[in-house]
């Protein structure tokens, strides 16, 4: 936006931060207000950009909690990798997802394994949800009161999901495994009133929103995602375990033939088999192949919160992990206009993580140079 811009839009003089001028679309991704709208951006008086009403297929928040950092272990659990503290800093709520069962909680050959809950544990005033997998043995919750509610192999085998209401349950103060021999439950997910807790770094709020199998947002078709050979910036905050080959996605938009026109697609990636595992910005292949990979020359898949960020100015595109200039590539491939909608965590494969503070700027390159991350949206 020029000078002349701000005087029309009534933001003359222009704030200190101009580069809001350029957004057009903002995200703080915190909770379940930001699973249905996009924030709307201001500049004076103007509105610039309109809020966006969203469409949420499964996508979900987490409530990073350290009530688990203060809790107590007892028992032993079958080998390093099933810890039931990692389990609940994992996050994964369906058996099967990249990382579990290993990453689930499994009491040792024959015994038992227990967590219980610092600060008193959990009040319950609708119900938990406890998603496991069994084969044996049997799972057992206690609200504090002396009150314990088991489930055993004979109420359902295999993935499973637990219902406790709050009448039932009002105060949940431990969980316990039992391992019938050499097979058992493998803990997967706590959910207390449609909250799942995760045991895990926050980064700017108290919730995170979370995506997985089947778990994205789409946003309307709108030409001002439309990039041409505009400069832009895109930047969030991402953080994700996942560092099994496929193609996840963070952002990104494709039209008519779907994923596979290579012609009519550009998107976002925190991973890619193709780039090393590192990060990348994949654009129109103008050789009609899977080739349009921008490299961000750096790994983000370590389950640790990062910044990212893809500037274009011109025919150079800079690449920043942490605020850091991590690549530089020049490309003159054009974005052409697209008719689908933008997409978050929606692509060829299941992006599993988590992402917040989304920022999308149109017409100008935001970063050139190394810089300090950005703090939240909603400071």
């Amino acid at each position: 936006m020029t000078a002349f811009d701000n005087i029309k839009t009534n933001n003359w003089p222009a704030s200190s931060n101009d580069f809001e001028d350029f957004l057009v679309l903002k995200m703080s991704l915190n909770g379940s207000a930001s699973l249905t709208e996009s924030l709307p951006v201001v500049a004076g008086s103007q509105e610039l950009s309109p809020k966006r009403t969203l469409t949420n297929t499964g996508a979900y928040f987490q409530a990073p909690d350290d009530v688990i950092g203060n809790a107590t272990i007892t028992g032993n659990r079958w080998d390093a990798t099933h810890d039931m503290k990692s389990a609940f800093r994992v996050g994964f709520d369906t058996y099967g997802q990249p990382g579990a069962p290993n990453s689930g909680a499994f009491a040792s050959n024959g015994g038992s394994y227990k967590i219980t809950f610092g600060n008193g544990g959990y009040p319950v005033s609708q119900n938990i949800v406890i998603k496991f997998w069994i084969n044996g043995g049997n799972l057992t919750v206690n609200d504090g009161e002396n009150d314990e509610h088991m489930h055993t192999t004979g109420e359902g085998s295999g993935y499973q999901t637990w219902t406790i209401a709050s009448t039932d349950i009002s105060q949940l103060k431990n969980i316990e495994l039992n391992n019938s021999g050499n097979t058992g439950p493998y803990f997967s997910g706590l959910y207390v009133d449609g909250v799942q807790i995760v045991h895990d770094p926050k980064k700017h709020y108290a919730n995170n929103v979370h995506f997985g199998s089947n778990k994205y947002i789409s946003i309307p078709q709108d030409t001002r995602f439309d990039l041409g050979t505009e400069p832009f910036t895109l930047e969030c905050y991402v953080k994700t375990p996942d560092a099994s080959t496929g193609y996840p996605i963070i952002i990104g938009r494709w039209g008519s033939g779907g994923d596979s026109n290579f012609n009519n697609i550009w998107d976002w990636r925190p991973r890619a088999s193709d780039n090393g595992g590192r990060w990348c910005f994949r654009v129109p292949d103008v050789s009609g192949g899977p080739n349009g990979i921008i490299d961000g020359g750096a790994s983000v898949t370590d389950f640790e919160w990062h910044h990212i960020a893809v500037s274009r100015s011109g025919n150079t595109w800079r690449m920043f992990t942490d605020g850091q200039l991590t690549n530089t590539v020049t490309n003159s491939n054009t974005i052409p206009p697209i008719d689908g909608p933008l997409n978050l965590a929606r692509g060829y494969h299941t992006f599993n993580g988590s992402i917040q503070d989304l920022r999308f700027y149109k017409g100008v390159a935001k970063y050139t140079s190394n810089f300090t991350p950005p703090g939240a949206i909603l400071s």
